[in-house]
C-alpha cells in the first residue's frame, strides 16, 4: 500500500480555461472567491430531469497519453498565518425542511466503477483518509469521527460480507454486541419410549440476541460463525443402573461424537450433566438437543423453588431441568 504524500505544486498546469485569482485579498467582511447559487422556482420539468448546482466532468481519452495525477477536482487549503476558528477543506450541508424524497438522502455518495480492462498497479480505495500532524492539540487526533445527533439506527453499516481489518485496538464504550442466547426449561422431561430418541424442549427465553428459538426445541442461527453451545441438565432415575444419553443435531442431522452417556449409580439421586460443543453454522442453520434413556423412570428433573423459612432455610431459587447457553466464538 503506497501513500500519496507528495505536495501538489502550484501552478498545477500551464494551460488555463478560466482563472479566478486574487493573491492580495483585502476585505473586512465575508469573502467568497467563487459564489454559486441557483434556486428553481418554475419550469415544467419532470421525474426524468436532473437539477445540478454544479456539474464537472473530467475525462482522459488519449491513446498512449500519460499524466501523473488525474483528478476530477483538486481543492487545497493552506493556512500560513493568522487565526481561524475552524479549518475545513470541504464543507457540505443538506438542509431539508419539507417536500418528498422518493428514494434516499445522501450526505456524501462515492461510487467507483472499475472495469476489468483497467490495470491497477496497487490498491483501490473507496475512501482514503490520510492524517499527518506534528501538532499537539488540547483534544485528540481522530481519523474518522461519526457524530450521532438524533434518529440514527446504525453508526456503521456494512452491506456485504467482506472482512474488516483494524490495525489498532477496538474499544467500545457500550460494549461489543455479538450473537448470544440463554434458554431453560422449568418442567420435568421423562423418557416416553425406550425405543425412540426424544427431543429436549425449552419453555423459558432467558435472553437472546441474533439467535432465535423458532420452536420449543429448535434454535436458528442468523450470522455465519462458530458458536460455543453449552448445556447443564439435572437428571434422575427411579431405577439404579439405568442410562441417559444427550446429543446434538444440526439441521435435523445427528452430529457424530456429540453424545454424552451417564449411568445412574443409585435411584432417586440427582446428577448434573454439563457438556459444551463448538460448531460452525451457516445462516439459517438450526440445532436441537436430543436424548434417549433405557427406562421410563429416567428424566430431566426440574426442582421447585424453596421458600424462605427463617431460622431453617433461605429462599433458594428454582432449578430448571436444563439450561442452555450459546455464544458467538468467531469466524473460522
Amino acid at each position: 500500500m503506497t501513500q500519496r504524500l507528495e505536495a501538489i505544486e502550484a501552478p498545477l498546469i500551464t494551460t488555463y480555461r478560466s482563472i479566478v485569482q486574487d493573491e492580495t485579498v483585502d476585505t473586512a467582511d465575508h469573502y467568497y472567491g467563487i459564489y454559486n447559487e441557483q434556486v428553481k422556482t418554475a419550469g415544467a420539468t419532470g421525474a426524468a430531469d436532473d437539477f445540478f448546482g454544479f456539474y464537472n466532468l473530467t475525462e482522459m481519452d488519449q491513446a498512449g497519453g500519460e499524466v501523473r495525477y488525474l483528478d476530477g477536482i483538486v481543492n487545497e487549503l493552506t493556512f500560513t498565518d493568522g487565526e481561524a476558528f475552524d479549518l475545513d477543506v470541504f464543507y457540505s450541508l443538506i438542509d431539508a425542511n419539507a417536500g418528498t424524497v422518493g428514494n434516499s438522502i445522501y450526505g456524501g455518495h462515492i461510487k467507483l466503477d472499475i472495469e476489468a480492462g483497467v490495470t491497477v498497479g496497487n490498491d483501490i480505495f473507496g475512501l482514503y483518509v490520510e492524517v499527518d500532524t506534528a501538532a499537539d492539540p488540547t483534544g485528540d487526533v481522530i481519523m474518522l469521527y461519526l457524530d450521532e445527533t438524533a434518529g440514527v439506527d446504525y453508526g456503521i453499516y456494512q452491506g456485504g460480507t467482506a472482512p474488516n481489518f483494524l490495525g489498532g485496538q477496538l474499544t467500545a464504550d457500550l460494549g461489543i454486541v455479538l450473537p448470544h442466547l440463554m434458554q431453560s426449561d422449568t418442567t420435568d422431561q421423562a423418557i416416553a419410549d425406550v425405543t425412540e430418541e426424544q427431543v429436549i424442549t425449552f419453555n423459558t427465553d432467558v435472553h437472546h440476541h441474533l439467535i432465535s428459538r423458532t420452536s420449543s426445541s429448535r434454535f436458528t442461527i442468523t450470522r455465519e460463525a462458530s458458536y460455543l453451545i453449552a448445556f447443564s441438565a439435572v437428571a434422575v432415575s427411579a431405577v439404579a443402573g439405568k442410562v441417559i444419553a444427550i446429543w446434538l443435531k444440526i439441521n435435523g442431522d445427528t452430529i457424530a461424537d456429540t453424545s454424552t452417556y451417564y449411568t445412574f449409580k443409585s435411584s432417586g439421586a440427582n446428577t448434573v450433566i454439563t457438556v459444551a460443543f463448538l460448531e460452525h453454522f451457516e445462516v439459517d442453520d438450526y440445532f436441537e438437543l436430543w436424548m434417549w434413556g433405557d427406562n421410563t423412570g429416567v428424566k430431566l428433573d426440574a426442582i421447585a423453588e424453596v421458600p424462605d423459612d427463617p431460622g431453617v432455610l433461605p429462599n433458594i431459587p428454582a432449578c430448571p431441568s436444563i439450561i442452555l447457553t450459546v455464544n458467538y466464538a468467531g469466524i473460522d
